[in-house]
C-alpha cells in the first residue's frame, strides 16, 4: 500500500470518529430547525463541549480491529469485538445495539442476536461500516456480504443493512480515489 492510500484509509477512520465524537453530542435533537435553534443559542453538544465518542465510533474500530485480525469480515470475530468492548464499559450506546449486545452476551449467536423490525431501522451499520468499505476499496466483490454480515449483528433490518451498504460503496471509491469529497456528497443525496 502506497503512502497515499494509507493516508486515505488513516483519514477515513480519523474523519469517523471526530465526527462521531461532534455528532454525539447533538444525539436526540429532533429536526433541522431544532438543530439550527441549538446552535444559534450558543448552544456546545455534550457537557460543557465535546461529546463523549460513541458507539457508532467505538464499534467501527472494533470492526477494523477484527478484520485485521482475521484478515477478512467473520462475524464471529466482529461479535466478540464488539462484546469485548460492551463488556469493558463502552460508552453512549443507541438502544437497539445495546438489546443487541446484551443478547450477545446471553450467548445468542451473533445472526440472531440484532434487533428486528421498524425501530431496527437505525443508522448504527452505516456509521460503523467504513472499515468494510475499505476492505473492499480495490475488490468490491463480497462487498455485499461483508456489510449484512457487519450489520446484522445489531440491526436485522433491511433498510439498516441498505444504507450501510452504499456508505460502504462510497468509502471504496473514495479510498482508492475513484470520488471526490464533492462527488460522494453528491451522491448520497
Amino acid at each position: 500500500m502506497n503512502a497515499e492510500v494509507a493516508d486515505r484509509f488513516a483519514g477515513c477512520l480519523l474523519g469517523l470518529a471526530m465526527g462521531a465524537t461532534i455528532g454525539a453530542g447533538y444525539a436526540g435533537v429532533a429536526g433541522t430547525d431544532a438543530l439550527y435553534e441549538y446552535l444559534e443559542d450558543g448552544r456546545t453538544p455534550g457537557r460543557g463541549g465535546l461529546a463523549e465518542s460513541t458507539d457508532d465510533a467505538a464499534l467501527a474500530m472494533a470492526t477494523a480491529r477484527a478484520i485485521v485480525r482475521g484478515g477478512r469480515v467473520e462475524g464471529s470475530h466482529l461479535a466478540r469485538a464488539y462484546l469485548e468492548w460492551f463488556c469493558s464499559g463502552g460508552g453512549s450506546i443507541g438502544q437497539s445495539t445495546w438489546l443487541a449486545l446484551r443478547r450477545l452476551q446471553r450467548g445468542v449467536p451473533w445472526t440472531e442476536a440484532g434487533d428486528t423490525g421498524r425501530f431496527a431501522a437505525g443508522g448504527a451499520p452505516a456509521a460503523r461500516i467504513a472499515p468494510v468499505g475499505l476492505l473492499h476499496a480495490y475488490a468490491e466483490a463480497g462487498m455485499r456480504e461483508d456489510v449484512r454480515t457487519c450489520g446484522m449483528i445489531t440491526h436485522r433490518n433491511e433498510e439498516a443493512i441498505a444504507g450501510a451498504l452504499a456508505v460502504a460503496h462510497i468509502v471504496a471509491r473514495a479510498a482508492r480515489g475513484a470520488l471526490r469529497p464533492a462527488q460522494a456528497c453528491a451522491e448520497l443525496q
